[in-house]
């Protein structure tokens, strides 16, 4: 049986132990932007394959896990679908040598990257030819917006120009050396700069004999490493983090309208002010504080739960205990449903904050 990469990444969300439903799986591959969706990447510890295949069909999803369910990797329950021990087998022979998805950072970091790697990307080729003083080059970004940030950029740091190419340089190379699980050898191909020339996932594919899918897997996860890294040493890569802080600041971690309540609720208002002020249900900003909670680290749920609540969830997440709705219903008969789910995001951030 010859299977692609593709193919062992979808084998990779099921479970040997606990029935999965195609509807659920596929909105987590392809990302719906509902807090129910992310709560159930976060209890099915998927969030690393939150909204990764944005793009993926359904009906081709569909028919692969049919030809699963033919040839004895899948099995089909009332619950839904079970790794079979053959498709475990497979699943933990192949990933012994190739690039597994396993940075959570996917759920929080989403909606940046693609920016963030650009603009990232961009400064690394300007500052390589500013430091060779070769001025007659072809930017990678010729979008007028993004060369406005970049000379923003330049300016905010209150350095000349080869001085800031100097320190992002040092920056660059310890970042690579101190990223845990980093394949530096892999990423840094897709640098651009004095007489170096990008690589592209189809001629490293070529190179290394591996599928170009995997390769561009491969570097979406050290992106995603870059960037934790990043965001926990705000002093140790400075000029690098400023790249990721313009982009994460006020919520914009978040979909447009959650970030209009993010700023409303940082900025002191109630929560029924704010639902009257933007003229939404009281639901649909609980709904956004709901995702803010699971994608920002640092969360006050105290601002919203009670003292007993934080209690309760700070013992189960010592002792490693999973809350549902249920346990917490029992245990709080008259919480609310919008206090339940976020005691349950509560519980269940570790597996999204890993660090």
């Amino acid at each position: 049986m010859e299977l692609t990469y593709l193919d062992y990444l979808f084998l990779d969300i099921f479970s040997m132990k606990e029935p999965r439903k195609i509807n659920s799986l596929y909105h987590i591959l392809s990302g719906k932007r509902t807090v129910s969706v992310m709560l159930q990447a976060i209890r099915y510890q998927l969030a690393p394959y939150y909204g990764l295949l944005g793009k993926l069909k359904r009906d081709s999803f569909e028919n692969k896990l049919n030809y699963f369910e033919q040839v004895g990797l899948l099995t089909s329950t009332i619950d839904g679908l079970l790794l079979t021990q053959t498709g475990q087998n497979l699943c933990q022979d192949f990933f012994r040598d190739h690039t597994r998805i396993i940075e959570s950072g996917q759920m929080r970091h989403a909606l940046i990257l693609p920016q963030f790697k650009s603009r990232f990307l961009f400064l690394i080729q300007v500052s390589s030819e500013s430091a060779h003083k070769n001025n007659h080059y072809v930017p990678l970004q010729l979008r007028l917006t993004e060369q406005s940030w970049l000379k923003s950029y330049i300016k905010e740091q209150q350095l000349e120009k080869d001085v800031l190419a100097k320190k992002l340089g040092h920056e660059l190379l310890r970042l690579l050396e101190e990223v845990e699980g980093l394949q530096a050898g892999l990423f840094v191909c897709q640098f651009e700069g004095n007489k170096l020339s990008r690589k592209t996932a189809n001629q490293l594919s070529l190179l290394t004999g591996l599928e170009e899918t995997e390769i561009l897997m491969a570097w979406h996860q050290d992106w995603l490493r870059l960037m934790d890294a990043v965001s926990l040493k705000e002093h140790s890569f400075p000029l690098i983090f400023h790249i990721y802080q313009q982009l994460s600041l006020e919520g914009r971690l978040c979909p447009p309208s959650t970030r209009d309540t993010y700023v409303l609720w940082m900025a002191g208002h109630p929560l029924d002010r704010i639902a009257h002020m933007r003229d939404l249900k009281a639901s649909t900003i609980n709904d956004h504080l709901s995702e803010i909670a699971i994608l920002y680290r640092h969360f006050p749920f105290d601002k919203i739960l009670t003292a007993e609540m934080m209690t309760f969830v700070a013992q189960a997440n010592s002792e490693g205990l999973a809350l549902d709705h249920q346990a917490i219903q029992s245990h709080f008969p008259k919480i609310s449903f919008f206090e339940n789910r976020l005691m349950q995001i509560m519980n269940g951030g570790g597996l999204v904050w890993k660090n």
